[in-house]
């Protein structure tokens, strides 16, 4: 928040907010700016019909207590509207963003586009990178280098369970794949130009790419030792919910990456 921001002190949203008490924050100052405004306005308007009456009278504690009551009324408006705004409204699209991403994935990132009154989420899933953008009730989600899904209705309840549908298709199809299990990836195994393995290690089936596949037999072989095994995830923590592992190894054949 920039207190140079007219638009912060018009109420409007202008960053995100990662807790509540950043909000809260953020709407005291809003609340207190404006009360104080009002209160100057009152004490104007005061003043000038003293000076005008030429009373010598002092202000009845009955006006200075309605005074107060109306100024507490004005905090207490203004405060609830900011909150209102900027943090009941927040929690509302990003819980909507995550009822529509399947189980598992990670939002690294979340900045509101003051601009174009848009959040902009990076989020991980399994080993991939999205980038989702809501400009609600339109949602967006994109990888590099692959076309964007959207826009998607986030408000339309008759269509919540196809499109979770159509964006964890997108989110499990992929460029590259882990040649044992048909793990969708974001980045080439065995390198930019197929020769360069990285050696990393795929959370599915457990395999060192660019060691235990680097051949036919190879990546047969441990593939049958893992299927024997109970096809168990090396780290589990990263198994998406209804992870479909026929559909997962279709990728193999489909993608021709056991040639």
């Amino acid at each position: 928040m920039k207190l140079s921001d007219k638009r912060f002190w018009s109420g409007e949203k202008t960053v995100y907010y990662p807790n509540l008490g950043y909000a809260l924050t953020d709407s005291l100052l809003f609340s207190i700016f404006w009360t104080l405004a009002i209160c100057l306005i009152l004490c104007s308007i005061c003043l000038s019909v003293h000076l005008n009456n030429g009373s010598g009278e002092n202000l009845s504690l009955r006006t200075i207590s309605i005074g107060l009551v109306f100024l507490f009324i004005v905090f207490i408006t203004a405060n609830g509207m900011f909150l209102y705004e900027n943090w009941i409204k927040q929690c509302r699209i990003i819980d909507k963003v995550k009822k529509l991403l399947p189980e598992g994935s990670d939002m690294l990132n979340i900045k509101f586009d003051v601009a174009n009154k848009e959040y902009k989420i990076t989020l991980k899933y399994i080993v991939k990178i999205f980038r989702v953008t809501v400009e609600y009730p339109s949602f967006y989600i994109s990888e590099k280098g692959v076309r964007a899904l959207g826009p998607l209705n986030m408000d339309s309840r008759k269509c919540l369970e196809e499109n979770k549908s159509f964006i964890m298709d997108y989110m499990i199809t992929s460029k590259y794949y882990c040649a044992v299990c048909g793990l969708p990836l974001d980045f080439n195994p065995q390198g930019n130009n197929g020769k360069t393995p990285t050696y990393d290690i795929c959370p599915c089936c457990g395999v060192k790419w660019g060691n235990e596949d680097y051949t036919t037999e190879s990546r047969t072989e441990y593939r049958n030792k893992w299927l024997a095994a109970g096809a168990k995830w090396f780290e589990p923590q990263k198994k998406p919910e209804n992870w479909n592992l026929e559909k997962q190894l279709n990728n193999i054949e489909q993608y021709k990456t056991d040639r």
